[in-house]
């Protein structure tokens, strides 16, 4: 069995590799391998299998070579195999009842002209045939000869960052849909026929990606299923360490607010649009082929930025794990006192923290915070976790709203603005977490009124007083 399970891993390896048509993949091979370890024998069960079996002979040919973890490691191997090739086939062969227009994003230097090429051949030859590519380069870069005359090609000069040669791709889109392109990669046969199905399919995302398959390193067998780089469940937390959703993977919806690309950094680009593009959940990983990786070609982005750029990304990933607090209060910052905005501050250690007023915000008045417009306008863009209320009679004026949202929310009393008649309908309301009151309003027996801590008391003063005396 030692030559028939190296000889299984070789073939698992080459497998995509040796692909040469969409629909081309040989099920005969995963089948093959699966009839293998189906044998009695090649469990290591040798008393299951009659003797002289097949099985039986390759366990005994093996015993000392093969152990029972190289056979799993096969098992598994196929298992990813069978899953990658059924999804492939979803891609190729998934009915699709209409067909938008999806718009691709190419933004390149111009300084790699055959990989330019590879890169532009590998999307005009898709198999779903309803999109746009939008080449964005310096000025003066010209298109390759061969797609100067392609109707489906549209140049667009720019000659600032890359994060700006993206933004100004999204700008010119006119498909429902954008994907993107990079001119070192090669984009997957059915790579935009499967964002436009995985949209068909759910009314309820905004953003997909797929797999992507890196170039060989270091003697690696390009299309060792090792070499697939993604998550298979989407999971928030993948992004404060790294993102598995390269430029070449991601497909979104087109006119997405946060679909727009940092024109300042100088790397960790996707990664930083991932964080935007993801904060609401509303993301669907595709376990379909996107794009070979290159990773050897020069002049690459990644690798080229140092560390000050890995920390300002991870810093915003964990700004975005917080729950977002959405702070209200009747005209926040104009109408402020020193205490608001500290205890903002105090939120924020916490909390993803942003205000909205009642009222406009004077011109002048600055905060460290931000500014998401009205209350109503705050609760639709910014899909807060939960409502701080300055005030008791905003949280009673804005009650009705908050509850219409399923929103929680807390209220911090001011000293003029307590009346048991106005907290009664707060406290019995399910979505209100609580009251947070001074001393001398305490006195109620509700559990959800609270103290506020006190900044200064008695055991302060009493020092003072006894000096005095």
């Amino acid at each position: 069995m030692t030559s028939l399970v190296r000889s299984g891993l070789r073939e698992c390896r080459t497998l995509w590799s040796s692909r040469t048509q969409p629909g081309g993949i040989q099920w005969a091979l995963v089948s093959r391998l699966r009839s293998l370890l189906a044998e009695p024998g090649a469990r290591g069960d040798e008393s299951a299998a009659p003797e002289g079996s097949p099985g039986t002979q390759l366990a005994d040919e093996t015993h000392a070579f093969v152990s029972p973890h190289e056979v799993n490691v096969l098992r598994a191997r196929i298992a990813t195999l069978e899953n990658q090739l059924l999804h492939e086939r979803w891609a190729e062969t998934a009915p699709l009842h209409r067909q938008p227009l999806v718009s691709v994003v190419l933004a390149t230097r111009g300084e790699r002209p055959v990989l330019l090429e590879g890169s532009i051949n590998s999307i005009l030859t898709q198999s779903y045939k309803q999109f746009e590519l939008l080449i964005i380069a310096p000025t003066g870069v010209p298109l390759p000869p061969q797609f100067q005359h392609d109707d489906r090609v549209r140049l667009l000069p720019c000659d600032g960052t890359v994060g700006a040669a993206r933004n100004l791709g999204i700008e010119g889109a006119r498909g429902e849909f954008i994907t993107y392109a990079d001119d070192d990669n090669i984009m997957a046969p059915n790579w935009i026929r499967a964002i436009v199905t995985a949209f068909a399919a759910g009314s309820d995302i905004d953003v997909v990606y797929g797999k992507r398959l890196h170039e060989a390193l270091h003697g690696a067998v390009v299309g060792d299923p090792g070499f697939w780089h993604f998550a298979e469940t989407w999971d928030p937390e993948i992004l404060l360490n790294h993102s598995p959703i390269d430029t070449a993977v991601l497909g979104h919806r087109a006119g997405l607010e946060a679909a727009r690309w940092d024109e300042e950094l100088p790397g960790c680009l996707d990664w930083d649009l991932a964080i935007r593009l993801t904060a609401d959940g509303r993301v669907q990983p595709i376990p379909v082929h996107a794009c070979t990786y290159g990773t050897t070609a020069a002049g690459r982005i990644t690798g080229s930025y140092g560390q000050d750029t890995i920390d300002i990304v991870r810093s915003r990933a964990e700004m975005a794990q917080k729950p977002k607090c959405l702070a209200i209060s009747h005209c926040f910052p104009r109408f402020s006192e020193t205490y608001m905005e500290s205890e903002l501050a105090a939120l924020s250690t916490r909390f993803n923290v942003v205000f909205a007023s009642e009222g406009s915000a004077q011109q002048g008045a600055t905060s460290a915070f931000r500014g998401a417009g009205t209350i109503e306008e705050a609760i639709q863009s910014e899909r807060p976790d939960v409502v701080f209320s300055h005030f008791i009679d905003v949280a009673v004026r804005n009650q009705p709203l908050l509850t219409e949202h399923g929103l929680p929310y807390l209220v911090r009393q001011h000293s003029y603005d307590y009346r048991d008649l106005s907290v009664f309908p707060l406290t019995q309301d399910p979505f209100c977490l609580g009251v947070w009151a001074f001393p001398n309003a305490t006195m109620t027996a509700d559990p959800k009124v609270h103290l506020l801590a006190a900044l200064i008391h008695d055991a302060h003063l009493r020092p003072i007083w006894q000096q005095r005396r």
